[in-house]
């Protein structure tokens, strides 16, 4: 999601209404609206990009897509409107803010107007469509009793929707009426929810107490628990997984009610793995030969046609190439590796700042780079052998990456032990991850990456630094190019009593190509 884009905020806002996360879609909804109405350069406009766009700022006005999103979300979402006249059915699903005890709609075809006074709710609905269809409301429950339901002043049938997540729900049918006036007496206790800690650490255990609903069930489809204790009143898990957010969830039941509750889990990340630039120097280097298992130039990597895996229906995909986007579907980025080539000579070797010789080819035209990907052009995991003990292992990679692989893990370098426990980089985009056609952009506000600049080799010049300004621009995708590209070194803390085994380079995500192209390690 582009969150400087007004009309992806309001599609998220509509997600999350559909996925019953409605105190969220409102959060976001009612800020993104506010800030494009309020805070930009013309007051009341829908715009296309907020002023917060560290690139181009706020840019057009009323702009089309996030006027008919807006509408949309409002209806759909916030109202929950939702008819289907080819199943004959008006869906009536509200997401209102809990703290809202009234609200009204009218637009041409429906009338809404909500009212709840203490644990007495009123919902009156009109339709004005060319037919008239069924009634489907569906709505939250305030407690986890219902004592009656009328509508129109008649008793009405009402069940249980045990399939809905985040909050239990009721749903009440009636025939086809031009006016409805459906009334919801309930008692008992509030349903309860999931208190957890603001974040755990890998390893951690989470207990989640209940005093009022019972555990029926725990479903972890992220796989973010292990040794899972599940009783009636209570769950308690061992933490595991990547750093991130994750969710879990438990059926409970309450009253006559039940549900699925979200376990939102967020697991806080590791030191981030900086460049080598702070490292002390170690008493001996020893470079690894990669010679026999590069399997390509690194100038190629924009230059082949990434055809599959593809979907097989129309998509705004990455363009072949393995770069641009769909308003410039032709960018290229020249890859120069002259510089770096000639840094190495005869020797095959350059040097970081610190001392630490990374070997790379210098004859020109030879391979110098293991490419992995899950686009068939190259194997999605590579693995060599080590041998000895180490510290740490110094890395030279180069690859891509784009917008619609930032903040999750684009590939990893997997070191293996002997005793086969390992030790993993992983490469997330924007922390330790970077494109080889540019540096990112951070502001400190809008765009950050929450990690130190990492030291990048400058692959036409050879220089070598962290700090760097002399950029250029790709049109349409980038103003901080890098021209003939950049690889990054990186870091990988081992454990120096333990014999080394073998190095797995692998390719995570779609869309990316990871490249190794030096391996250096620290031995004791």
């Amino acid at each position: 999601m582009n969150n400087v884009v007004l009309a992806e905020n309001l599609h998220t806002s509509l997600a999350y209404w559909q996925a019953g996360r409605r105190e969220e879609a409102f959060r976001l909804w009612k800020s993104a609206l506010l800030e494009s109405m309020y805070l930009g350069a013309s007051p009341g406009n829908f715009q296309q990009i907020s002023f917060y766009d560290a690139n181009r700022g706020e840019l057009y006005r009323d702009f089309a897509d996030p006027i008919g999103v807006a509408a949309r979300s409002l209806v759909e979402g916030l109202f929950g409107i939702r008819p289907d006249a080819l199943h004959d059915t008006l869906l009536v699903r509200p997401g209102l803010p809990a703290a809202w005890d009234s609200a009204r709609l009218v637009v041409p075809d429906v009338g809404f107007h909500y009212q709840r006074q203490g644990q007495r709710e009123v919902y009156t609905i009109a339709q004005r469509f060319a037919k008239q269809l069924n009634l489907k409301l569906q709505v939250p429950a305030l407690a986890d009793q219902v004592a009656a339901v009328l509508v129109n002043g008649q008793p009405a049938a009402w069940h249980n929707l045990a399939a809905t997540v985040g909050r239990p729900m009721i749903a009440i049918s009636s025939a086809p009426a031009a006016h409805y006036v459906v009334e919801i007496q309930w008692q008992g206790a509030a349903p309860e929810a999931i208190k957890l800690a603001a974040d755990y650490r890998r390893g951690a255990l989470a207990k989640i107490a209940f005093e009022r609903a019972t555990v029926k069930q725990f479903s972890d489809p992220q796989q973010v628990a292990e040794k899972l204790v599940a009783k009636d009143v209570e769950v308690s898990l061992r933490i595991r997984g990547l750093a991130g957010s994750h969710t879990a969830f438990v059926q409970l039941k309450q009253g006559s009610l039940s549900w699925w509750e979200p376990v939102p889990i967020t697991i806080e990340s590791p030191p981030v793995v900086a460049a080598v630039t702070t490292s002390a120097r170690p008493a001996k280097w020893e470079v690894v030969d990669l010679a026999p298992y590069y399997n390509d130039q690194v100038t190629s990597i924009f230059h082949n046609n990434y055809l599959t895996p593809r979907a097989t229906t129309a998509t705004l995909a990455l363009p072949t190439q393995g770069i641009g986007n769909w308003c410039y579907p032709l960018t290229q980025a020249t890859i120069d590796d002259s510089g770096l080539r000639r840094l190495a000579g005869t020797k095959n070797e350059i040097r970081l700042p610190t001392g630490a010789p990374l070997r790379t080819p210098g004859a020109a035209g030879s391979p110098n780079i293991l490419f992995v990907s899950q686009w068939h052009n190259y194997p999605r995991q590579a693995t060599l052998p080590l041998r000895g003990r180490a510290a740490r292992a110094v890395l030279l990679l180069a690859g891509s990456t784009s917008a619609m692989q930032s903040q999750f893990v684009n590939g990893e370098v997997v070191i293996a032990y002997a005793d086969n426990t390992t030790a993993t980089l992983p490469l997330r985009n924007p922390d330790t991850w970077w494109p080889i056609e540019q540096d990112y952009a951070d502001d400190g506000f809008a765009f950050q990456t929450g990690a130190p600049q990492p030291l990048r080799v400058h692959l036409k010049t050879g220089l070598i630094t962290n700090h760097f300004d002399q950029y250029t621009s790709l049109k349409g995708y980038s103003t901080r190019a890098i021209d003939g590209g950049a690889a990054t070194v990186l870091e990988l803390p081992l454990d120096a009593r333990k014999k080394l085994k073998s190095l797995t380079v692998r390719a995570l995500a779609n869309d990316v190509v990871i490249g190794l192209m030096s391996v250096t390690l620290a031995r004791n």
